[in-house]
């Protein structure tokens, strides 16, 4: 439910596998800074904590079930956070007109529950928005952006993948992203929609702790 930012390197975390879901992600300490371009360089996360996570990818109509083996990364310096995310898909959506893009969202919650102003990052191929909740169903562009992310992908059929990355400063000092410091603990979600369009019966989302960006009741 929670990553906690380090300063100092914390001992091995393990990749996990099959069922095991951890309920907190620990964040090591960043040596070298990653470059946000969407590509996996060799040795750039190698500092990071590592997570293997089977993602339930459901569709919201008609409840069909799929599976997909997600990784993601997290590491901390003394002023960002940064995190990277694998995902599988034999598809890249990447169309505004018609609508039918596939996106990860990222949001966070200060407190025990959402509140107007909780961060919220949403990216695409070729898009990304810094974004803040207003309320359930309901959120809002910053006034300001801060941070940067972009979601690459390589392959094709079954073998494509989709590698996000980001990079998110723990204070920028705009009430309307996270305000957080090295040590503390941070409740979050990352939520992936595989072809976010208006015919939802043809959509798949999925989440970290469940698709749910309205209530962080379950993170």
């Amino acid at each position: 439910m929670r990553y906690s930012l380090l300063l100092a390197l914390v001992s091995s975390v393990l990749p996990l596998t099959g069922a095991e879901s951890p309920r907190s992600f620990a964040a090591a300490a960043c040596v070298t800074a990653p470059s946000i371009d969407g590509g996996q360089s060799p040795g750039e996360w190698d500092a990071a904590a590592h997570y293997s996570i089977p993602l339930d990818m459901a569709n919201p109509v008609t409840a069909t079930l799929t599976t997909i083996e997600a990784e993601l990364w997290l590491m901390n310096s003394a002023s960002q956070l940064y995190l990277a995310l694998r995902l599988p898909d034999d598809d890249r959506q990447a169309s505004l007109q018609p609508l039918n893009v596939d996106l990860v969202v990222l949001e966070s919650c200060r407190g025990n529950t959402l509140a107007a102003g909780d961060d919220k990052k949403i990216v695409a191929p070729g898009i990304s928005a810094d974004k803040h909740f207003v309320e359930p169903g309901k959120d809002a562009d910053d006034k300001v952006k801060h941070g940067k992310s972009t979601m690459g992908y390589s392959g094709e059929g079954t073998d494509g993948v989709y590698f996000v990355e980001m990079a998110l400063p723990l204070d920028s000092g705009d009430g309307e992203d996270l305000v957080a410091a090295p040590g503390a603990s941070v409740k979050f979600n990352l939520v992936f929609v595989d072809g976010f369009q208006v015919d939802t019966a043809r959509m798949l989302i999925g989440g970290l702790f469940g698709p749910d960006l309205d209530s962080a009741a379950n993170w």
